[in-house]
Parts: structure tokens; sequence; C-alpha cells
């Protein structure tokens, strides 16, 4: 494994939107507000006990990189917040941290991430959830 600085790496675009697996699946849109980091956000739908529409949006950290044969792999963490809502509004606090493999074949992030969250507030009102989702966005 070489560790890289991750100045060295630009990908095709700064703007990327895609999928998010998991609950809630989400439709997902990432914008780089500089070298090492990013804003991301989803809209989906969360299902099972809370019902809703769900909405996320967190500022990332990219502090480190591996080159691999396929592409970049960058590791990052950072915070955000969620928002619930369809019959009942709730509001979470997020610290998401995770992996994204950027290819250079193509202009594709593939990446996995455990996201610890409390919610504040909202349906079972104060309560602690792990969330894991894995997803793909294609940058222009």
């Amino acid at each position: 494994m070489v560790f890289l600085s991750i100045t060295a790496f630009t990908q095709r675009g700064d703007f990327g939107m895609g999928v998010v697996l998991g609950n809630p699946t989400s439709f997902s849109v990432k914008l780089w507000t500089g070298n090492v980091t990013a804003i991301d956000a989803s809209l989906g739908y969360r299902y099972g006990n809370t019902n809703e529409l769900y909405l996320n949006t967190d500022f990332l950290f990219h502090l480190w990189a591996i080159q691999k044969e396929e592409g970049l792999i960058k590791f990052y963490f950072g915070a955000g917040a969620g928002l619930g809502f369809i019959s009942d509004l709730s509001f979470s606090v997020r610290a998401p941290g995770g992996a994204a493999l950027f290819l250079d074949s193509n202009p594709l992030e593939l990446f996995a991430e455990i996201v610890p969250t409390l919610q504040i507030f909202g349906v079972g009102d104060t309560r602690f959830r792990m969330e894991a989702y894995m997803g793909i966005r294609w940058y222009f």
C-alpha cells in the first residue's frame, strides 16, 4: 500500500450524482468544495418502524488515500444532519465515515460508509442508531 497526497488527484468533475442503497435508499449528490472537502446530500424513503421521507447532508473531509490498480481509494469522515418528514418531523445529527473508490477508467465513485446517528427529536424521540450504506455516483 502506498499513501498519496490527495491534492495530486482530481476526479473528472466536481459534481457527482447517483444512488445510495440502505435504509433509506436514496438519490444522492456530492459537490467537491476543495481538494479534500466535499458536501453530499441524499433524499430517500426510510422504511420499517418509521416510514418517512429522509433528507440528509454532510460536510466531508477526505484526508487519506491509497492508489490501487483500479483507481484511487479515499477514506473520509465528516459531520452532518438529517431531517425526516411525512406524518411527523424528526431531526438527527450524523457522523459519517467511509471509503470511496474513484475508478481510473470511468468518472465513477463507488463508496461504502457507516454513520452513527443520534435522533434529537421525532418518532420515538431521542435515540441512537448505526446506519450503513453503499452507493455509486457518476461525475460530470
